[in-house]
């Protein structure tokens, strides 16, 4: 009988107690990017008002990774060589999404091993779309003297990798600011299908991922198959009028 009770409130109390952690998780990655944001806001303030350039997708800030399972983004990109480090006083863990379990869509659907995320990989949890020389071009894009269109978002960060120099963005060009994406958890990029991310947050039974806007609030978002390749190429129109840009 006691047997029996006890197997009765387990069964009641470790699915809140499951349910409580990974709010907790998704809530310190709330902060995290929320610190972010801060970051960027001084870092533009000290920089003519533009965002940080970076040689690589993932090296604007963070940690430097260790290339498993994927030697890519910058992993290499020693803590004093990426440029937002000293606005979060270089505590590169804010950019450490306690929730990453990686990014399978990089590996060809292979889960990563236990001690593996995008965090310790190339040392950045979360993707701040980035003018990549040569891949995302002006004019590609419909806003303005922008138009530097990362599946329909407007990219921020600038490419810095000596002799392909990309313009950041400049903060005062966020207009309006409420809709515009600044970042999100590294595999909530609308770059795959469905069927090709893997969740970092569950709200609801649903996976979500983080994203936060340039003014500051940060929404858990899942982009729906019209918003995301390939229905929503790269390069598609920037349109600041829409739900998001």
């Amino acid at each position: 009988m006691v047997i029996a009770i006890i197997a009765i409130l387990a069964a009641l109390i470790l699915p809140a107690l499951a349910g409580a952690k990974n709010r907790a998780k998704r809530l310190q990655c709330v902060n995290n990017e929320r610190q972010i944001g801060l970051a960027l806001t001084m870092y533009a303030s000290d920089n003519d008002d533009y965002f940080p350039a970076s040689q690589f997708w993932a090296s604007w800030g963070g940690n430097v990774g260790t290339g498993k399972p994927v030697q890519s983004y910058g992993w290499n990109v020693p803590v004093n060589a990426r440029p937002l480090n000293a606005y979060t006083a270089n505590n590169v863990n804010a950019f450490a999404c306690p929730g990453d379990i990686g990014d399978t869509f990089q590996t060809g659907g292979v889960p990563w091993k236990a001690d593996q995320s995008c965090f310790n990989d190339w040392g950045n949890s979360y993707l701040m779309p980035w003018r990549q020389y040569g891949l995302i071009f002006s004019s590609t894009g419909a806003n303005g003297q922008c138009g530097w269109s990362y599946y329909g978002i407007e990219a921020i960060g600038g490419d810095s990798f000596p002799g392909q120099i990309t313009p950041s963005m400049k903060s005062s060009e966020m207009r309006p600011i409420s809709n515009k994406i600044i970042l999100l958890d590294w595999p909530g990029a609308p770059d795959r299908t469905l069927d090709q991310i893997s969740a970092w947050h569950s709200v609801k039974g649903k996976g979500l991922f983080n994203i936060l806007y340039g003014d500051s609030h940060i929404e858990p978002y899942l982009f729906t198959a019209d918003q995301r390749y390939p229905k929503t190429p790269w390069g598609a129109t920037v349109d600041p009028g829409s739900q998001y840009w």
